[in-house]
């Protein structure tokens, strides 16, 4: 899809005129490495400067389904978190929110099995603290990061 447009555009303060223009650098072989060809035929997306201590949310829309098959399996991230949203009067409104994969879960696809992963790792940590290469604080540790990671979102997160 590259030189494909996709509409981007900001989630918030869309009562504020936007200040800077951007390029979205993208991590995907499926954009060449960038977007910078938006909906209404510009070379920069028009944005707010962010505020410290907050979120800047952009949309980018009509991704489909061809952006979701290359994220699970050709560049090994898994499914995306996703929001099913509907207009009310109020505005929008969330219908439904679907989690996406986590690492111990895109492993799983590739017939690797955390859960053996776990074991096996316990393993040498039991046997890195008997020999004294870790002490069991360092060895508690190291075991709770492995599993945090197995379980984490495979996307970036802020």
């Amino acid at each position: 899809a590259i030189q494909q447009i996709f509409p981007v555009m900001p989630m918030q303060r869309l009562h504020e005129p936007p200040v800077v223009s951007a390029a979205l650098a993208d991590l995907t072989c499926d954009s060449d490495g960038k977007i910078d060809n938006f909906a209404g035929g510009g070379r920069s997306l028009p944005l707010h400067l962010p505020h410290p201590d907050s979120k800047y949310i952009l949309g980018l829309f009509l991704g489909g389904v061809y952006q979701e098959v290359m994220g699970s399996n050709h560049n090994m991230f898994g499914t995306t978190n996703v929001a099913h949203i509907t207009t009310a009067p109020e505005g929008f409104r969330i219908k439904r929110l679907v989690r996406g994969q986590s690492i111990g879960e895109v492993l799983r696809t590739c017939q690797h099995h955390p859960e053996d992963m776990r074991s096996a790792f316990a393993t040498m940590v039991e046997e890195a603290v008997a020999s004294g290469r870790l002490s069991p604080l360092q060895g508690t540790e190291v075991l709770r990061h492995l599993s945090s990671s197995l379980d984490s979102y495979t996307y970036l997160q802020p």
